[in-house]
């Protein structure tokens, strides 16, 4: 019975999938951010999902924004406090740009570049996970420019 189940379950996932791929091919801006290479119709789908129309958006500080990963410090005249995430946003939308940054940096030869660059420069070497949120910065940026401009990705201009 719960072999029947697991294969039921898993007919349904290929179900929604196939769905979702099919809403991303429909919508105009995800051509365009599918276009990256390590970004797929799922993470397409559920970042159209989370930002919506995204023409409503001036600038992409205003996504980072709305993704809570704007950076704040805790500070005062004596004490210098560490740089940290606000996280007063969309969790899913936090979430989903660390995997596609991930995921970038698997299969973008520019992007693992542009990870590597600051990580092992000599003057103020960034940690790991710094150079990853600012890979996560730079895919919001990406996925801006690409859905709003109404462009394909194209390596040399990153």
């Amino acid at each position: 019975m719960l072999l029947e189940e697991i294969e039921f379950l898993t007919s349904q996932i290929e179900e929604l999938e196939k769905e979702m791929e099919e809403l991303v091919e429909e919508t105009e801006e995800g051509e365009y951010i599918k276009s990256v290479p390590g970004i797929g119709p799922i993470m397409t789908a559920i970042i159209l999902g989370e930002i919506g129309d995204i023409n409503r958006f001036k600038s992409w500080k205003e996504i980072r924004k709305l993704a809570g990963l704007n950076l704040y410090e805790v500070s005062s005249g004596e004490h210098k406090g560490k740089t940290r995430i606000t996280k007063r946003g969309r969790p899913l939308l936090r979430k989903i740009i660390y995997l596609m940054a991930q995921a970038t940096l698997k299969h973008n030869r520019e992007m693992r570049e542009k990870y590597e660059k600051p990580r092992k420069r000599e003057k103020n070497p960034l940690k790991a996970v710094q150079a990853l949120i600012a890979i996560r910065l730079k895919m919001i940026r990406i996925v801006f420019k690409l859905a709003k401009s109404k462009i394909k990705y194209e390596p040399e201009k990153v």
